[in-house]
């Protein structure tokens, strides 16, 4: 399937994450399929997470940095995604990896499958030295599995940073719901799957 332009934004949510966040925004520029922009959003850091950033921004015109106070992720991923410029959102944490493939495999996923409210991946897991360790399988891979986990009352637990989704719905739901800190993402998941089915792809695509 053709992937139409302009219609992805890439939200990156950092906070004193300056050791880490240049290792995934460099996964962003060398995606095989880019993304049409990228807001890095710094939730008051402490560190120097803004320095690196912006050594980024004068790089590539995509990159886009947003300041705000220290609110918490769901604050800051909101930030992102009411900013965004673009239909579809990918997620992306500062402190992981999109491998090459990550975007085209998706968006053309998402082409072939409209009715998909969101979509995510398998992921490696790997320490600080980069060092794969296992990987997780997190997440319903076809319409069987999806409705079987909704009969349960969920979704499953997708990767944060492997998702893909409608900015749309996102903003129609109010987003992450900053109660939920540390389960916002989930959370957010099952709100969604009232939508549409939710399918992960069956390939580690992030670490």
């Amino acid at each position: 399937p053709v992937v139409e332009s302009k219609v992805l934004s890439v939200v990156v949510p950092a906070y004193t994450r300056a050791k880490l966040i240049g290792q995934t925004l460099s996964s962003l520029l060398n995606q095989t399929l880019p993304a049409d922009e990228i807001i890095v959003v710094d939730d008051g850091s402490s560190d120097r997470t803004k320095v690196s950033v912006l050594e980024f921004v004068v790089m590539d015109s995509r990159i886009r940095l947003i300041e705000i106070q220290h609110g918490g992720v769901s604050t800051a991923r909101n930030t992102g995604i009411e900013l965004a410029k673009y239909e579809r959102i990918a997620l992306l944490d500062a402190d992981d990896v999109f491998l090459p493939g990550k975007l085209k495999t998706q968006l053309e996923a998402a082409s072939r499958e409209p009715e998909v409210v969101l979509w995510g991946t398998y992921a490696y897991n790997i320490g600080e030295s980069g060092k794969v360790y296992d990987m997780a399988q997190d997440g319903p891979t076809n319409r069987k599995a999806f409705e079987l986990l909704r009969n349960k009352g969920a979704v499953g637990m997708l990767k944060n940073s492997s998702t893909l989704f409608r900015r749309e719905l996102a903003l129609k739901l109010g987003g992450f719901d900053s109660r939920y800190d540390s389960s916002e993402d989930t959370e957010l998941w099952n709100r969604m799957a009232e939508y549409g089915p939710v399918s992960v792809i069956p390939k580690p695509l992030i670490l």
